[in-house]
């Protein structure tokens, strides 16, 4: 979850004989958002300058944020930009908008011109960091989350960035040291249990990563479903790399009848079945990958990854080297374990860069054929 910094709050101070409870205002970020709309709708009546008529626009715009209502916020931030332009917080907030709509390219955008109005802004490099990561540019999060981390060492999230960003960069046991700093600051957070989880399957420690699944399975609440649903999903691949087939496909079958949409079932499915040589079985699990690609639903470069190996496995060698390069395109993680496996073969890339592998696992399908055996 991505967070902006926010314009300080002036704080009011009124001597009494006793406490009292102050009345709600449009500031305090109560849990009923439609009750903070029409409070910050009267704020902005009542303010009596640009600036304060500018603040109740953007909690209004937050609020609007949290009700899902992502076009009525962007207007609202835009009339808070009209009359402070200055401001970053309200192009932090349109980012908010943006990566909220599943458009990070966008949130990035908006994020940038934040910090171009203040470069000190830690929090808005949190946030494009984020952005980075979602768009599979690691080194452009780590340029990002480095500096914020180094003005906020012990903040759970800049270690949560700063540790995915290192796993994406194929230095995920850098990133662990984070993600561990980051769990034990706030053991409840999914994010950060999930992105151990994958740091430590990048590492090849299948057990390990198969135990971390376990405890955060059991520690987060069971009503998180995508968080469930994340940490089954990287259970069950560190399941296909440490344990037999049967009881890999089964769990398998478990975790599709939970959530029949999700392709991380099938997709382990035929990694392991390409695996036991099983290929008329993996060609059959597939189907669903398949059809997703046809139909241009978002894919993970571990499906494609699975695909290839399927590929390879058939003779396709062509097939193979497109899904290979497209695994890559999604995860440059991949691009590092490809090239390593590369390099065991005797076809060592210039670099890691995807461009690199890709030309490198070219050679090696002209000169071994289907016996190019690479993988995650």
């Amino acid at each position: 979850m991505a967070f902006a910094a926010f314009r300080p709050l002036a704080l009011c101070l009124t001597l009494l004989a006793a406490p009292a409870l102050a009345a709600p205002t449009c500031e305090d970020r109560g849990k009923d958002y439609e009750a903070r709309i029409a409070l910050c709708d009267s704020a902005y009546a009542q303010a009596g300058d640009p600036d304060d008529a500018a603040t109740a626009l953007g909690y209004k715009a937050e609020a609007q944020r949290m009700l899902g209502r992502l076009d009525e916020a962007a207007e609202t931030l835009r009339a808070a930009l009209r009359l402070a332009p200055q401001n970053p917080w309200y192009w932090v907030e349109l980012g908010h908008v943006r990566f909220d709509a599943g458009d990070p390219a966008g949130a990035v955008a908006h994020y940038s011109a934040a910090i171009e109005l203040d470069p000190q802004d830690g929090y808005a490099r949190l946030n494009r960091a984020e952005g980075w990561w979602r768009l599979n540019a690691p080194d452009r999060c780590l340029a990002d989350s480095g500096p914020a981390l180094d003005g906020a060492p012990d903040d759970p999230w800049a270690n949560l960035v700063q540790g995915r960003c290192l796993t994406g960069l194929g230095r995920a046991e850098e990133g662990l040291a984070h993600l561990d700093r980051a769990l034990a600051a706030d053991p409840a957070w999914a994010a950060v249990r999930i992105a151990r989880v994958s740091a430590l399957l990048a590492l090849g420690r299948a057990e390990e990563a198969l135990a971390a699944a376990d405890e955060g399975l059991a520690a987060l609440p069971a009503d998180d479903g995508s968080a469930q649903e994340a940490l089954r999903s990287l259970r069950l691949q560190a399941l296909a790399r440490s344990r037999p087939v049967e009881e890999v496909l089964a769990e398998a079958a478990a975790l599709a009848a939970d959530y029949p949409d999700s392709l991380t079932g099938p997709a382990v499915k035929v990694w392991t079945l390409t695996r036991a040589g099983r290929l008329d079985e993996a060609e059959a699990e597939a189907a669903p990958l398949r059809a997703a690609e046809t139909a241009g639903a978002p894919m993970q470069g571990s499906f494609h990854d699975a695909l290839a190996q399927l590929a390879l496995a058939q003779g396709d060698l062509a097939g193979a080297a497109r899904q290979f390069t497209l695994a890559m395109a999604l995860d440059p993680a991949l691009a590092r374990i490809y090239a390593r496996g590369l390099s065991t073969l005797g076809f060592l890339p210039l670099s890691a860069a995807r461009y690199n592998v890709a030309l490198a696992l070219q050679r090696c399908l002209e000169a071994k054929g289907a016996e190019c055996r690479i993988g995650s």
